[in-house]
């Protein structure tokens, strides 16, 4: 890990600076690097060291659910010496992975991939870790904008030309929760942390999990497999779980030069349209469901269930447990029930 770096002085310029490391910024930033001079450039991280927050989830064997030549740089430069395939060559994994025959790579290996890529950027000292952003102010000189000048947490400031904001999302919480002081309602985000916390209840534990993403599935897989004894229902608004667009034609969409519409635009397009998880974790899903059919047929029996149509209206501290009040969103049919854990799913 990088030591924090101490600010730059006040009348050093950068021609660039980034708030966040991530894979966006691991991109453009290759992409700058590649220049003949690269820009002066710098890149503010708050955290003490580079962490990929989809590597966080409890399932990192399952597939990336893009291929691997959609890594930082191959559909922009394939002849870079940051992309993936370099990155199994430089870590003498090249033969082993093509062995595996996988054209999707486990998260896992490519949380790792995007760690080599940010390590090289942090020996060119691009890195500052422990650099937390509170405010960009504009400086002015004749009136007009001149550059700005980006405040951090302890005061010090950082000037530069250009600012690029790619802080990514940020768990939400829904309204019918957020209100609710609770150690016992938590996000998928934090659910690793959580996670033994929940398995040291006594007896069984019961668990609500809120949404019907890829977070949200992975973390009821993810119980189903560690064989939690109790009972996991998985609650969503939508009559039905939804996967993926991923047909070619949407990944041209987003891929696509377009000198009008920008990346980020076309991509809410694509993907507009509600939660959505990977045909990969639907399908584990619903193998899983139908084992328990074949042992039950009746699903309320079933110590883990899917609630589709149901939406959380409010949520209150009930002695050990939270009540969560639910509503079917077509007909308003409401219900309630306890558990000892709510874990939620969504970003924005």
């Amino acid at each position: 890990m990088s030591p924090p770096q101490s600010p730059s002085p006040d009348n050093v310029i950068h021609d660039i600076l980034f708030i966040g490391l991530g894979p966006s910024t691991l991109s453009l930033a290759i992409a700058l690097s590649e220049q003949s001079p690269p820009p002066k450039t710098v890149i503010l991280e708050r955290s003490p060291r580079f962490v990929w927050s989809p590597s966080t989830l409890p399932t990192p064997r399952a597939p990336m659910r893009t291929s691997l030549l959609h890594d930082l740089t191959t559909p922009r430069n394939p002849h870079s010496q940051y992309t993936f395939l370099n990155y199994l060559v430089a870590t003498d994994s090249l033969v082993a992975y093509t062995n595996l025959g996988a054209i999707n790579p486990p998260r896992a290996l490519f949380a790792r991939y995007l760690a080599w890529v940010a390590k090289a950027f942090e020996e060119r000292e691009w890195v500052r870790y422990g650099a937390d952003a509170r405010a960009v102010e504009p400086v002015k000189v004749g009136g007009a904008v001149d550059h700005w000048r980006v405040r951090l947490a302890d005061g010090a400031p950082v000037l530069t030309r250009k600012v690029v904001v790619a802080v990514g999302a940020a768990p939400q919480m829904p309204a019918s929760l957020s209100g609710l002081q609770s150690s016992r309602v938590l996000h998928t985000s934090a659910y690793g942390a959580a996670l033994p916390r929940i398995l040291a209840q006594n007896g069984r534990v019961d668990v609500a999990i809120v949404g019907g993403g890829e977070e949200a599935l992975e973390v009821y897989n993810h119980l189903r497999g560690m064989g939690v004894e109790g009972r996991v229902v998985l609650f969503h608004a939508e009559k039905v779980l939804r996967g993926e667009d991923a047909n070619p034609y949407v990944r041209n969409l987003v891929a696509a030069d377009d000198p009008v519409v920008p990346y980020e635009l076309r991509n809410a397009g694509a993907t507009a349209g509600g939660e959505m998880a990977s045909a990969h974790t639907i399908t584990a899903l619903y193998e899983d469901h139908y084992a328990q059919h074949i042992s039950a047929a009746n699903p309320a029996t079933h110590d883990f269930q899917i609630r589709a149509s149901r939406r959380v209206m409010r949520a209150e501290v009930a002695g050990e447990q939270v009540r969560l009040h639910l509503a079917d969103p077509a007909t308003g049919l409401r219900e309630a029930a306890c558990f000892d854990f709510v874990i939620v799913a969504g970003f924005v």
